[in-house]
């Protein structure tokens, strides 16, 4: 990795209408095109660490709060979650270090501010690399009409335990909030 590169750990309303274009532009060339609207707007309204290898914006990812509901029953759990969002690197520098020196930087901001890390990824063994687990009990949205079941999001859930003396079992079932776009 270049020695030119610089971390900004920003709220979403400190980004100006430059870093918000730019923000945009990086997800729709790291997405290759693949980034929604929804996505965006899942992206933002929290805390974000933004990389930039000299002068240009290169990677970013974003922590947003969300409650989680892990167990059933009386082990039921509410968890102030921080969700992550909006994780790339833009291609010409993937693979030198980028994303990960950003998921250090956002995995503090989640630690300060969140009782569990939570995402989705369809490449666990970065997020595993970085202390987050795989979880492996069934995945819910909790919508106006009750708990549905979300079987396509079970193998790409992850959590980070920020305390390991909070009790939480990653066989149980988990649940997020619904929203526009993807649940998870």
């Amino acid at each position: 990795m270049s020695t030119g590169l610089e971390l900004r750990v920003a709220a979403t309303g400190e980004l100006g209408a430059a870093e918000l274009t730019a923000l945009r532009a990086l997800w729709h060339d790291a997405f290759d095109g693949d980034f929604a609207d929804t996505d965006a707007d899942h992206a933002l309204g929290g805390v974000h660490v933004l990389a930039h290898l000299d002068g240009v914006l290169v990677g970013h990812a974003s922590v947003v709060p969300r409650s989680i509901l892990a167990g059933e029953g009386d082990a039921l759990t509410v968890w102030d979650a921080g969700y992550v969002e909006a994780v790339c690197t833009l291609g010409p520098v993937r693979g030198r270090g980028v994303g990960r020196a950003v998921m250090r930087a956002l995995q503090e901001e989640l630690v300060a501010r969140h009782d569990l890390g939570v995402l989705s990824t369809g490449v666990p063994l970065f997020y595993e690399s970085l202390g987050w687990r795989s979880w492996r009990g069934p995945s819910y949205v909790v919508r106006a009409g009750g708990r549905q079941r979300t079987p396509e999001d079970d193998d790409g859930l992850m959590v980070l335990v920020v305390d390991p003396d909070r009790p939480l079992d990653p066989t149980a079932p988990i649940a997020c909030e619904e929203r526009p776009g993807d649940d998870w």
